[in-house]
């Protein structure tokens, strides 16, 4: 169906897709937007190119969408002043500049007065529908220029003179975003009229309401068919929202979030077209969900977190109780050598200053045939035996006899074992006949 003001170039059929987004392609020409379609597994795909019809003629667009291997059959727009349900599809609106304002966000919420105060719950996938349901209000264009937005919802209240069913803005595209409470919400495109910036800009106006077709009521204009969901068909600026803490409108200067604040993203694709970024499918599939299974799925994910705080914990303070051990070993092991060194002193197996010695034998050929080398009781433990073996200091005692030989043996290449042996035949039978 022909649009107002933009030429179109369908690529695929609208039919296999369950939601559709706008965005922009790197290195289109100025005025060129895509429209692209969202399947039921996350994917996307581009559904149609759009061209301004103000900045690129039929065959200008036509010329491009050839050059980069796109489809070319395309669907001019149409002139001012055609009408479709009584309404002009196109309108002229004064230069007030444009902005992204919050028009509606998930959650439940309650007027002010009464005894049963009137109750709204809006879930994220309501949220989600009305962008989806904003792709049917475009493509059957059901307004000019955009969604109007009034003052005070003038029209709801069933106004019909100029002055209060003008418009302050026109709402000419609509995106999700993430919000401060943790939920969804939709943001609007806002083309201003210079009266409608201006008395924004003056503080007149500190909030937006949104003006929604319920789902019971909602249907297509062309077809008759239920929508199944909440339908935009426009908002109000006022100074008494029903829905609370929405972000005060900004006549200009408030361009589009960042994409990282974005619930979805949908860009030119860098890899090929059946290459999916998983981490985007994730979130789509993740929003997409009711705002029960929502909530479900950000408790499970931080019980998970909160599993994955404690696992980290368990093991810092398992290394620490580690290092300790490993603390206590060594000191044990230090305790335990002193006390060999020790006992080997007291019954005469060495003096003081043979403790590195004997530990080295002891260490190296274990304590048996350390204690053969150092026999018990080898040396006196008496102040006159220290003096005896002070006044003799050229004197050699057997077991360093035996170290020299042992570490001879050791320096022509024989084993540990071997040179014992060997050192043990030329020396043990005298060391033991003197020891004896």
């Amino acid at each position: 169906m022909p649009l107002p003001n933009e030429h179109a170039a369908r690529q695929e059929d609208p039919d296999g897709f369950v939601s559709f987004r706008r965005g922009s392609l790197d290195g289109a020409p100025d005025g060129v937007s895509v429209i692209y379609g969202i399947r039921e597994d996350g994917s996307s795909e581009i559904q149609s190119i759009r061209a301004d019809a103000g900045k690129l003629s039929v065959e200008d667009f036509r010329s491009w969408l050839e050059s980069v291997n796109l489809r070319a059959s395309i669907e001019e727009a149409v002139g001012v002043m055609s009408e479709i349900w009584g309404a002009p599809l196109s309108c002229v609106l004064s230069e007030g500049g444009s902005s992204w304002v919050e028009v509606v966000r998930s959650g439940v919420f309650y007027g002010n007065s009464g005894p049963k105060p009137r109750r709204v719950e809006l879930t994220a996938g309501d949220i989600s529908a009305m962008a989806a349901n904003w792709m049917t209000v475009q493509a059957e264009q059901w307004f000019a220029d955009g969604a109007p937005v009034g003052y005070n919802h003038a029209s709801a209240f069933g106004a019909v003179d100029p002055e209060s069913t003008k418009a302050a803005a026109r709402i000419i595209d609509v995106e999700v975003r993430s919000n401060d409470k943790g939920g969804v919400s939709l943001w609007g495109l806002f083309s201003w009229t210079d009266e409608g910036a201006r008395r924004v800009s003056a503080g007149e106006f500190a909030a937006v309401s949104a003006e929604l077709l319920p789902p019971s009521s909602a249907t297509s204009k062309l077809t008759g068919e239920k929508l199944g969901s909440y339908v935009l068909v426009g908002a109000t600026l006022t100074n008494t929202p029903f829905i609370p803490g929405m972000t005060a409108p900004v006549a200009a200067g408030m361009v589009a979030a960042s994409e990282a604040t974005y619930l979805t993203e949908f860009k030119e694709p860098e890899a090929m077209p059946d290459e999916r970024n998983p981490t985007l499918t994730a979130l789509t599939e993740l929003v997409s969900k009711p705002e029960g299974e929502l909530l479900s799925e950000i408790k499970r994910l931080q019980a998970e977190a909160g599993k994955l705080a404690t696992l980290t914990e368990a093991l810092e303070t398992a290394t620490t109780d580690l290092e300790a051990f490993r603390e206590k070993t060594v000191a044990l092991e230090d305790r335990e050598k002193t006390r060999i060194l020790d006992a080997a002193c007291s019954t005469g197996r060495i003096a003081p200053t043979e403790r590195d010695d004997y530990w080295s034998v002891l260490q190296t050929l274990g304590e048996d045939k350390a204690n053969r080398l150092f026999a018990e009781g080898r040396l006196p433990v008496t102040r006159e035996s220290a003096q005896i073996e002070a006044s003799e200091p050229d004197a050699v005692a057997p077991h360093d006899n035996f170290l020299s030989l042992l570490d001879s043996a050791r320096a022509e290449g024989l084993s540990e074992a071997e040179a014992w042996t060997r050192t043990s035949a030329k020396l043990g039978a005298n060391l033991y006949s003197q020891e004896n």
